[in-house]
């Protein structure tokens, strides 16, 4: 697979366990650590442990391998490591404190159909 269809299935995942302003930001080019960052809010803490371990179940399931996935312990944001693209998931007055989005304002913001892309 490429490297797209799995930031399809990541924001697939997202989408169907509530994620919200989910942006996907095309930085390759920009950095040569990654080509997509996901970044995507959550309106409790506890949401974003669970989104956190629903793509780790749905990324593998699809043989994706994850470098790292490290969160901070009040559990305000977490990152997924997937080596050419990673996912940032935050309590969202977490998300407006870092502003990634303010961090890459030339990076394209991609819109991804991504309807039926999960491995069952």
């Amino acid at each position: 697979m490429l490297t797209e269809d799995y930031v399809k299935i990541a924001i697939n995942c997202l989408e169907e366990k509530k994620a919200q302003d989910i942006k996907t930001l095309k930085v390759k080019g920009l950095t040569i650590l990654y080509d997509y960052i996901i970044i995507c809010s959550t309106t409790n803490t506890t949401h974003v442990k669970s989104l956190v371990l629903e793509l780790e179940e749905v990324l593998k399931k699809n043989n994706k391998a994850i470098k790292s996935i490290e969160a901070d312990l009040n559990s305000t944001q977490a990152f997924l490591d997937c080596e050419d693209f990673v996912v940032n998931v935050f309590y969202e007055p977490t998300r407006k404190f870092y502003n990634l989005e303010g961090i890459w304002p030339i990076a394209p913001n991609l819109c991804f159909k991504t309807q039926h892309m999960l491995k069952v």
